[in-house]
């Protein structure tokens, strides 16, 4: 297996700024045509100021979400990455299977272990941040919430990707892994099919475990009101949701990978936009 020992920062951010700079003038387009529509809806209904307020936030929309979704995509890319480089200094970096251009398999352990490091300084700040500052500062709630925030973050986050990798790794048997082509040090391209077939049935597997989970608790609820008259009025409408069964558990994970096929697609699209004009590109050292 090969390992990522390094991700540079740079270039990295530079793709992630790309995409999010489409995504956001995609969704401000589409907040900047509504609120016109609707202020012009107000306008004619009689209601000037408003009407001229929505249109102004419709205009407002189309030129600050790519603004402030470049920005955040960018300071977010380059502290994770700076966080990565750190944690595989000290835990390992991720190791992967990858031959003839495609991602086979992923090592649960080193996933997991670099998923704890994430999660934990996340949550470390997090918690110092709320813990110290949601009553005024307080160093005694500050110290708390970041050593709270460090053990929950790294728990969850190494159940999140020895989970995550383990499907994956299932999902790559079954239906292919990643595929993607390397220029030098970096990712040129990323085949949008592989990508969203298995980002598709990810999702649909998280659709079925989310679906089992809320028929497991209206289950109970179920029981509950059956067994308490009491409760009956409260969970009636818990119980009737809870009787869709299985076939709401089926919509969901229809739903889910629907979505999911398309959001892969959209996504491996978008950063092939940046990075196969040598604009930014996920660049990385393997050993």
């Amino acid at each position: 297996m090969q390992t990522i020992k390094h991700i540079y920062p740079l270039p990295t951010a530079k793709a992630v700024v790309v995409v999010m700079v489409i995504i956001g003038l995609i969704l401000g387009l589409i907040f900047g045509l509504a609120s016109s529509a609707l202020g012009g809806l107000a306008r004619l209904l009689g209601s000037t100021a408003a009407g001229v307020t929505l249109v102004n936030f419709g205009l407002l929309s189309i030129i600050a979400f790519p603004i402030i979704f470049a920005i955040a995509g960018f300071i977010f890319t380059v502290i994770s990455v700076w966080v990565y480089n750190v944690l595989a200094g000290f835990l390992g970096g991720v190791k992967w299977d990858f031959s003839n251009g495609t991602l086979n398999k992923l090592d649960i352990v080193s996933v997991a272990k670099i998923d704890m490091g994430i999660f934990g300084v996340f949550a470390l700040i997090e918690g110092f941040l709320v813990g110290g500052f949601a009553l005024g500062f307080n160093v005694v709630g500050a110290v708390v919430g970041a050593i709270g925030g460090l053990i929950v973050g790294a728990i969850l986050g190494f159940i999140m990707g020895a989970v995550g990798a383990f499907l994956y790794n299932v999902v790559a048997s079954l239906v292919g892994g990643y595929k993607f082509t390397f220029e030098g040090r970096g990712i040129k391209n990323i085949n949008p099919l592989s990508y969203a077939k298995v980002v598709a049935v990810l999702s649909a597997v998280y659709g079925l475990i989310q679906g089992l989970l809320s028929l497991t608790l209206f289950g109970a609820l179920a029981g509950l009101a059956a067994s308490n008259p009491a409760f009956a009025t409260v969970f009636a409408s818990s119980t009737a949701s809870g009787s869709l069964g299985i076939v709401g558990v089926l919509v969901l994970v229809v739903v889910n990978l629907i979505i999911g096929f398309i959001a892969g697609a959209l996504a491996a699209v978008l950063y092939n936009i940046p990075a196969g004009r040598n604009i930014g590109r996920i660049e990385m050292e393997l050993t």
